[in-house]
């Protein structure tokens, strides 16, 4: 165990960078951000002769 343990404060971005994803995937998916990403997708489609 304490070889376990040591590995891990001796490697720190081992832990960080996995915490750091699931943060942004879920920074992502939340909720209120859908209408917002909903609208970004549809940008490609707009027309650009609309000004």
């Amino acid at each position: 165990m304490q070889r376990f343990m040591q590995f891990f404060l001796d490697n720190p971005l081992f832990f960080l960078i996995p915490i750091a994803f699931l943060v942004l995937v879920a920074w992502i998916f939340r909720p209120s951000a859908r209408k917002r990403y909903e609208e970004d997708a549809e940008i490609p489609f707009e027309d650009k002769d609309d000004k």
